[in-house]
């Protein structure tokens, strides 16, 4: 004999209690913090800007080079904001990728200023959260 919560055929059968689902913390957008996108994100778009500044530095007489490393730069940061947005902070997929890409070019810019400074920017609320205690 079945179980009555086993499906038959396809069908769709809804567990009698939601008991097991008290053992999860509720997510909500409150908890997200007070920055657009996740401190990760921000950490390795300056990280990665860094990292890229002696082969940005040694392509630029090169205008070829530079725009090899400049879009490496954005399709490496594109896909890790993507991903932690998307898995680490629980955004929808088409919000993890427009931030991935605008991050992603944000990081292309050639030189180690732009990304620095915006991931700079979208970084200091978490931090002052952090230092001054306002946050959970």
């Amino acid at each position: 004999m079945l179980d009555k919560r086993q499906p038959i055929r396809g069908e769709i059968v809804q567990p009698e209690d939601d008991d097991y689902l008290d053992e999860y913390e509720e997510y909500t957008l409150e908890d997200r913090g007070s920055g657009p996108i996740h401190p990760l994100s921000a950490m390795v778009t300056i990280a990665l800007d860094f990292f890229w500044t002696i082969p940005d530095l040694v392509a630029t007489p090169t205008v070829v080079g530079l725009f090899g490393t400049a879009f490496a730069i954005f399709v490496i940061n594109a896909i890790a904001v993507s991903l932690i947005q998307y898995f680490v902070e629980r955004e929808n997929i088409g919000s993890a990728l427009a931030k991935g890409f605008a991050m992603g070019v944000v990081a292309g810019v050639p030189y180690p200023l732009t990304g620095t400074i915006v991931g700079g920017a979208f970084l200091l609320p978490h931090v002052k959260r952090q230092l001054l205690g306002s946050g959970k």
